[in-house]
């Protein structure tokens, strides 16, 4: 049986509905994220959760969870649909009308494992113009996240980075993004993104081995003044580019890049699973 969690309560898979009623829905006021469990292990679900009220925060999602108890019924979803790899999936719809009120899912997913060839090669991507509203929360106004990776599949390519207005790029639809030049890594402030999990990982792992982190805007004219290009994720870890649109990178060029899949991995091997 696939068991949902429905406000702290386990019920059965098809009794998770949402009413096509329900306005919380109909104007996109939900929040959500992801936790990623690899071998019966969570990857960083505290990170996760407190993401997940932040959003809500952000938003003005008002709300009675708590993480500790998010945290625990994560556990008993993970008991009771015996899972070992999957994604955790949180769904939080606020109340849009007095009538409503707020409503937490838990449900679990399978979990996408990329090729390895992928993280050797790198992958391609592509620009699209567009940016999301309050950039910093995980809500789930995803039409324009849906419309770019539609682009995206259509030119073969795996993520599309997001362009604002000024020319700028945000993030992809789903991951980070990072550019190195001369050894030094360059991602989006804060101000302009999703504060990736893994993106926060990557930045602390990078300052460990002294390796520069400079956090500022990357106009979309500027890209082929970097060496490489790298996204990341929950499901995608650290993931290389060999091409941007058009503009396809130099094969041995991912010097920096590899060395941050390397640090990460060992990272979160240590964290995760105590190796």
């Amino acid at each position: 049986m696939n068991y949902v969690i429905l406000n702290g309560k386990l019920i059965e898979k098809q009794e998770a509905t949402i009413s096509v009623f329900n306005k919380a829905m109909f104007f996109d006021f939900a929040v959500y994220d992801s936790v990623k469990i690899i071998k019966g292990k969570k990857f960083f679900p505290d990170f996760h959760v407190e993401r997940l009220i932040n959003s809500a925060k952000i938003i003005q999602l008002e709300h009675d969870f708590k993480k500790q108890d998010i945290m625990k019924w994560m556990d008993l979803l993970i008991e009771k649909n015996n899972l070992q790899d999957a994604l955790i999936r949180f769904l939080l719809l606020g109340a849009a009308s007095p009538e409503e009120k707020p409503q937490l899912f838990l449900f679990s997913l399978g979990v996408t494992f990329y090729n390895e060839k992928d993280y050797k090669k790198g992958i391609k991507v592509i620009t699209f113009k567009g940016e999301r509203t309050m950039p910093q929360s995980k809500s789930k106004d995803l039409f324009l996240n849906f419309i770019a990776l539609r682009e995206a599949s259509k030119h073969n390519a795996q993520d599309a980075l997001l362009i604002d207005s000024e020319g700028y790029i945000r993030e992809g639809t789903r991951t980070n993004f990072f550019a190195v030049k001369q050894g030094k890594l360059y991602t989006a402030p804060l101000s302009d993104v999703v504060g990736g999990i893994t993106r926060k990982i990557v930045i602390k792992i990078a300052k460990q081995n002294n390796i520069e982190v400079i956090e500022r805007k990357i106009h979309n004219n500027e890209l082929k003044d970097f060496d490489e290009f790298f996204i990341t994720s929950t499901s995608m870890n650290v993931l290389p580019i060999n091409q941007i649109n058009d503009y396809i990178l130099d094969k041995n060029s991912k010097v920096l890049t590899k060395k941050i899949i390397k640090l990460f991995k060992d990272y979160y091997h240590q964290e995760v699973f105590n190796d």
